[in-house]
């Protein structure tokens, strides 16, 4: 998308994630993605539960800050 001249684009497919999150997890599950200019992760999504943490355990709302 990048390539082609769509990065405009690319908000489209970005998801909401609570600031801590990306504190919390940032080395095992984000990454800074230079040439994006946001954080990028693999973390599984779904359209019913939205993105879920690594660790149900972590969740936001079992004490995980």
């Amino acid at each position: 998308m990048v390539e082609k001249g769509g990065k405009w684009r690319l908000v489209e497919l970005m998801v909401p994630v609570p600031v801590y999150w990306v504190f919390g997890y940032l080395k095992e599950w984000f990454y800074s993605s230079e040439d994006l200019g946001v954080y990028v992760t693999s973390l599984p999504y779904s359209r019913e539960l939205g993105l879920e943490p690594p660790d149900k355990e972590c969740a936001p709302g079992y004490g995980f800050v």
